[in-house]
């Protein structure tokens, strides 16, 4: 993954082919190996290298605070991961200090504790920053789209009557939404 750093233009010509024969010379557009000259001022690459360039930000951020983003892993994945690890850790610690003298701030518990807190908070912030919930949405939506396309289908293919698909697709859709309910009843306790 490249740091943000690397995503600038810096000495590495475009190197596009002109219509003469010879290489581009000119800078590439940021994010971009292309100049704008040759397809990176087009509406593809401008996303493309927004996308390198955001997913270059947090990988920077991420390995800050120490978690490493692996070859080809999706750094908001490993965001994901990393916050949700973090959570546990802290409801962890927080069971820790609740056990401790209120008059004892300098105990590691307590330490480990705010350094923890800490992490789960710079974190959260990466996570704010880059709007994870609502790509994680985004993607869940479109994961439902695809599950549902391919129930239509299958039902289709075993010649499942459209009297028969309502109940299903019913009884599907509280299945599916059952460990979000269990997840928020846990909460509210």
């Amino acid at each position: 993954m490249a740091r943000p750093d690397e995503l600038q233009p810096h000495g590495a010509p475009c190197g596009a082919r002109t219509r003469s024969g010879g290489t581009c010379g000119h800078a590439p557009m940021v994010g971009q190996r292309r100049c704008r000259f040759h397809g990176g001022a087009s509406p593809q690459a401008r996303r493309a290298a927004k996308h390198r360039i955001e997913r270059a930000r947090v990988s920077a951020a991420l390995g800050r605070l120490g978690v490493a983003v692996e070859g080809t892993a999706d750094p908001l994945e490993v965001l994901a991961h990393a916050l949700s690890v973090a959570n546990g850790d802290l409801h962890t610690m927080q069971g820790m200090v609740a056990n401790v003298e209120p008059t004892s701030a300098s105990d590691p518990t307590v330490r480990l504790y705010a350094e923890t807190l800490d992490r789960a908070s710079r974190l959260a912030k990466i996570a704010a920053d880059t709007n994870l919930a609502e790509r994680m949405a985004t993607v869940a939506e479109a994961d439902a789209v695809a599950l549902h396309a391919a129930l239509e289908r299958a039902m289709t293919f075993v010649g499942l009557a459209l009297d028969d698909r309502e109940p299903l697709m019913h009884a599907l859709a509280v299945e599916l939404r059952r460990p979000v309910l269990q997840l928020q009843a846990g909460a509210a306790a």
